[in-house]
C-alpha cells in the first residue's frame, strides 16, 4: 500500500522507500522544534501585546510561510557549502507543517484565551456580579488559578513568572489543560487518519492551500517558482506595496495607500438602510491571491451571500421582523449550515466507514490501511478512548455524562465539516463568528435544563470554540496531502506534528506567562470577559428551549442541502452551500470585496485567456502572497503597519 501511495512520484520503488523515511528526519523534526518557540513568542507578541497582525486569523499563517522561506535560504547557502546537507523538499515540508502546528496552540483561538480565562473567575470577582455566589461553587478549583498572590502578578505585571509563589498556582491547571489539548488533537488525528482515503483518493477533494507551501520547496530550476519572471513580478509589487505603507505610517506626510478595512456604513444614515451595521471594504492584495486558488461558485456565493446576509437585516427592519428577539436568526441559520454539511460528509462517506470497521475487525470487505496515518482499528480505538477521557475530564469539572459526549460528538462532528470545506474549496480565512458547539447545545436544549455544573464547562470551553480559525484539524489534513505530494511517511509525519502541539502548548504556556508578569499585566482579558459575561447570562437568566431559533436551524439546513442538490443537479449551478455557511455570520466581513475583485479576475483570466494563461498566472499569485508575507510580518514585529486586518 505506502509503494502505491507513492505511485505519483518517481517509479522506482528502493528509492520511494529511502525518500519517505527521509520525509521526517532528526535534522528536519530537530528543526522544527527549534523554529515554534521563536514562532509562539511572535505569535504572542503579534496577535495579543503589540494587536499588529494576526498570521493565525488566515488559512495560511504568514508566520510559519516566513520562517519556511527562511530556512529556504538557508538550505540554498548548505547547499552552495556541501550538497549532502541540504534539506529535501520533503523535509522542508515537515518542518513547515511542525511550525504550523506549534503556533495554532499559541494562537487567539486556543492559549491566548485559555490562559486569560484561567485566571479570571477569582480575580474580578465583586459584590455587584455575585460570581462568589453564583460561579464559584461551581468552578473545577484544579482547573483554575485562585491564589490571589499570584493573580496579581498576572494582572499587574513588573515581577517574574519565575518566582516560585508566581508560577506554583499555575502548574496543576496548566499540566490538566495540557493532557485536555493534546487529547482533543489526537482525537483529530485519529479522524483525519480515518477519512483521510475518503478525502483525498475516493472524493479527490482540491486542497488548494497546500499550493504555496509545496511551489516554495520545490527544487530550484528554471520551471520552479523561483525562476518565474511573473513570482518576481508578484513578490516586487506586493512587498513595495507594504513597504511603502510601512513608511508612510512612520511618516505620516506620506498618504497611505488605503487597502486595509474601510467602513462604508456610515453612508447608511437612515432605517431602514443604517440595518446593515459594520460593513467594510477592503483591498488586501495576498486576499486576492489566495481567493484566486478558490472555485468560481465558491468565490461568487462568498461574497454573494455576504450581501445576502446584509439584505436580510435590512428587510428585517424594514418589515418589522427585526423586533423579534435574535432576529433575523443569521446565527442559527449557519448553525444548521455546518450540522447539514457534517451530516453529509457522513452520509457521502458512509461505505468508506464501513470499510474502515471491517478492516478494524478484520471481517470480509475491509481495505488495505498499511498505508494510512494509523491502522484503522488504532484510529478507531484512539478515538473512542480520547472521547471516553474528555468526557470523563469534564464530568470531573462539574459536567453531566450526557450533556458532555453529545458536546464532543457534535464538536468533532462539525469540525470535520469544517476541515472538509477547507480541503475542498480552501478559503482565504473561515472565522466562523460565534459558532459555538456550547451555544448550539444551550439553544436547543436550554440552559434551564442542562445543569449549573454543565454549564459552567460550556463556558471553560468557549476558548476553542469562539471563532474557528487557527484550529488543528484542517492543518493535519493539509498536511496528509502535502505528505503525499512530497513521499513522507504518513506514520512518521503524524508523530511529528503530536510533538510540534506539545512543544507548541510549552513555548505558548512560557510565552504568554513570561509576558504577563514580566510587562505590564495580562492580556487577553477581555477575552475571558467574554466567557463569563456569557456564563452569568446563561446562570442568571436559565431558559427552555426557544423554538423560533431552532426552527431558523432547520430553514438554514434545508436550504444548505437544497443548495447541495441544485449544485449536484444543475449545471452551472452558481450557489455552493460553503458560501452560505461562510457568510451568513461574521469572519468574512473582512475579506469579501478582495474575494469578488479574485472572481471577477479569475473569470476574466478564464474567459480570455483559458486553462493555459490561468495555470500560467499562478506564479504571480504565489508572488503576491509572499511579498506581502514577508514585509508585513516585518513590520508586524513591532506596534505599527499591519498589513492584515487592522
Amino acid at each position: 500500500m505506502q509503494e502505491q501511495r507513492l505511485s505519483t512520484s518517481p517509479a522506482d520503488a528502493d528509492d520511494l522507500v529511502r525518500r519517505a523515511s527521509r520525509g521526517v528526519t532528526w535534522r528536519s523534526v530537530l528543526l522544527g522544534l527549534l523554529l515554534i518557540p521563536p514562532n509562539c513568542i511572535w505569535v504572542v507578541q503579534v496577535e495579543i501585546v503589540h494587536y499588529s497582525g494576526h498570521p493565525t486569523c488566515l488559512s495560511v499563517f504568514s508566520n510559519a510561510v516566513f520562517s519556511l522561506l527562511l530556512v529556504i535560504l538557508l538550505n540554498l547557502a548548505l547547499g552552495r557549502l556541501r550538497r549532502d546537507w541540504q534539506l529535501s523538499q520533503a523535509e522542508l515540508i515537515t518542518t513547515y507543517l511542525m511550525v504550523c502546528l506549534g503556533s495554532s496552540v499559541a494562537a487567539h483561538d486556543m492559549l491566548q484565551m485559555l490562559i486569560p480565562t484561567i485566571a479570571h473567575a477569582h480575580w474580578f470577582a465583586t459584590p455587584e456580579n455575585h460570581w462568589e455566589e453564583l460561579i464559584h461553587p461551581h468552578l473545577p478549583e484544579w482547573l483554575i488559578v485562585s491564589d490571589m498572590y499570584s493573580l496579581e502578578g498576572y494582572h499587574d505585571g513588573r515581577t517574574s513568572i519565575l518566582e516560585p509563589d508566581n508560577y506554583r498556582p499555575w502548574l496543576a491547571p496548566l499540566l490538566w489543560w495540557g493532557t485536555f489539548v493534546l487529547v482533543l488533537v489526537f482525537v483529530m488525528q485519529c479522524i483525519n487518519s480515518i477519512m483521510r482515503k475518503q478525502w483525498t483518493d475516493n472524493e479527490k477533494l482540491r486542497y488548494p492551500l497546500v499550493t504555496l507551501p509545496l511551489e516554495m520547496t520545490k527544487r530550484r530550476s528554471a520551471s520552479s517558482l523561483y525562476g518565474n519572471s511573473l513570482f518576481w513580478t508578484g513578490f516586487a509589487l506586493a512587498a513595495a506595496l507594504d513597504l511603502y505603507n510601512g513608511i508612510a505610517f512612520l511618516n505620516p506626510s506620506l498618504p497611505l495607500i488605503k487597502v486595509k478595512v474601510q467602513d462604508i456604513s456610515r453612508h447608511f444614515v437612515g432605517p431602514p438602510w443604517n440595518a446593515i451595521g459594520w460593513t467594510p471594504v477592503s483591498y488586501y492584495p495576498f486576499v486576492i491571491a489566495l481567493g484566486f486558488f478558490l472555485p468560481q461558485d465558491v468565490a461568487f456565493s462568498c461574497w454573494f451571500f455576504y450581501l445576502f446576509r446584509k439584505a436580510v437585516q435590512v428587510f428585517a427592519v424594514a418589515t418589522g421582523w427585526g423586533r423579534l428577539p435574535g432576529a433575523p436568526f443569521l446565527i442559527e441559520q449557519a448553525w444548521g449550515a455546518w450540522i447539514a454539511f457534517a451530516g453529509l460528509a457522513t452520509w457521502s462517506a458512509r461505505r468508506h466507514l464501513k470499510a474502515v470497521w471491517r478492516t478494524a475487525w478484520e471481517l470480509p470487505g475491509g481495505v488495505d490501511d498499511s498505508g494510512e496515518p494509523m491502522s484503522y482499528r488504532a484510529a478507531l480505538a484512539g478515538l473512542g478512548l480520547g472521547i471516553t477521557y474528555l468526557v470523563i475530564f469534564w464530568v470531573q469539572a462539574g459536567g453531566t455524562v450526557g450533556a458532555m459526549l453529545l458536546y464532543f460528538v457534535l464538536y468533532f462532528a462539525l469540525f470535520a465539516a469544517v476541515t472538509k470545506m477547507r480541503a475542498e474549496i480552501g478559503p482565504p480565512t473561515h472565522e466562523l463568528g460565534s459558532m459555538a458547539t456550547t451555544r448550539i447545545l444551550v439553544e436547543l436544549f436550554g440552559s434551564r435544563h442542562l445543569g449549573r455544573g454543565t454549564l459552567v464547562s460550556f463556558g471553560f470551553l468557549w476558548f476553542n470554540n469562539r471563532m474557528v480559525r487557527s484550529h488543528q484539524m484542517p492543518i493535519q489534513l493539509e498536511g496528509f496531502k502535502m505528505a503525499e505530494r512530497t513521499g513522507i511517511d504518513y506514520r512518521r509525519l503524524s508523530w511529528a506534528m503530536m510533538g510540534a502541539v506539545l512543544v507548541g502548548l510549552l513555548s505558548g504556556y512560557g510565552a504568554l506567562l513570561g509576558d504577563a508578569y514580566g510587562s505590564k499585566g495580562a492580556r487577553g482579558t477581555g477575552f475571558a470577559g467574554e466567557t463569563f459575561r456569557q456564563l452569568q447570562v446563561w446562570l442568571d437568566y436559565p431558559k427552555g428551549p426557544e423554538p423560533l431559533p431552532i426552527l431558523f436551524m432547520g430553514i438554514g439546513a434545508g436550504f444548505a442541502l437544497l443548495l447541495g442538490a441544485a449544485r449536484m443537479r444543475v449545471i452551472g449551478w452558481p450557489f455552493h452551500p460553503a458560501g452560505y455557511a461562510l457568510g451568513m455570520v461574521f469572519g468574512l466581513d473582512y475579506v469579501w470585496m478582495p474575494i469578488l475583485l479574485a472572481w471577477l479576475i479569475k473569470a476574466l483570466v478564464l474567459r480570455y485567456g483559458g486553462l493555459r494563461t490561468h495555470s500560467a498566472a499562478i506564479p504571480l499569485v504565489c508572488g503576491v502572497i509572499l511579498g506581502e508575507f514577508v514585509v508585513g510580518s516585518f513590520w508586524s514585529s513591532k506596534p505599527m503597519y499591519n498589513f492584515w486586518i487592522f
